[in-house]
């Protein structure tokens, strides 16, 4: 599922797209879309992993700052970004964010751009403490354009700010508005101790073996920088 995060930025040239006639129903309708097809999707017992792909990333490091933040798509002070968007849910009287909907849904992965790095999240979805998905967070920004920004390890600041910043705790927290039953948890698994810099020229190669779904990250030498698992068989 590609989705076009571009007509949510209310500044800057982009305010000129909004008040194009064939876009005004366009945006509320791409929303709808999405919510219609992911559900669709997570009915149908054939298809075992789902992707969305969008430019601007919800979960990104700070452009003069090591520290990881969570921006508002990308862009502190876009209120209307793609991620910040409610969704009729289906249900009476009832909306969700959109990255809740991918919670609901059970996204397998989301793959953005935007800032010129590699980094990688990873959100695990819990039922009576009992872990039932892993929803993985993408940046890849860097694939032939020039290095921007510093995403660097720094475990304790990261950990305090998952553990303390205000808008990681509210989104931990929104989970319950999908259901009551569940928890999250989201980590920053790249860059890492070991792997201290995004700042490198990138792709990711995605692998699905029936519900078992793996990735490597290399750099342009062809040399593995990130691996591992966003799914793995029931």
């Amino acid at each position: 599922m590609v989705l076009d995060s571009n007509l949510f930025i209310d500044e800057g040239h982009y305010q000129s797209t909004h008040s194009l006639v064939p876009y005004r129903g366009y945006l509320r309708q791409q929303l709808v879309w999405v919510r219609d097809t992911l559900r669709n999707a997570s009915q149908d017992p054939r298809i075992r992993a789902r992707f969305v792909f969008f430019h601007h990333s919800p979960f990104v490091s700070e452009q003069t700052s090591p520290v990881p933040f969570i921006g508002a798509g990308g862009h502190p002070g876009h209120s209307h970004m793609v991620v910040n968007q409610r969704v009729p849910s289906g249900e009476p009287g009832k909306t969700l964010y959109l990255l809740d909907l991918f919670r609901k849904h059970r996204v397998t992965a989301v793959f953005t751009g935007h800032e010129h790095f590699y980094e990688r999240w990873r959100e695990t979805i819990y039922q009576n403490a009992q872990p039932i998905h892993q929803l993985n967070w993408v940046v890849s920004g860097l694939g032939g354009t020039r290095p921007r920004g510093r995403p660097e390890y720094q475990q304790e600041k990261i950990e305090k700010l998952l553990k303390e910043g205000e808008v990681y705790h509210d989104y931990a927290e929104r989970i319950r508005d999908v259901n009551s039953e569940w928890t999250a948890q989201l980590r920053h698994d790249y860059p890492t101790r070991k792997e201290v810099s995004g700042r490198f020229h990138n792709y990711v190669l995605v692998t699905v073996t029936g519900s078992e779904v793996s990735f490597q990250t290399r750099d342009k030498e062809g040399k593995i920088r990130d691996q591992g698992y966003f799914s793995q068989p029931d």
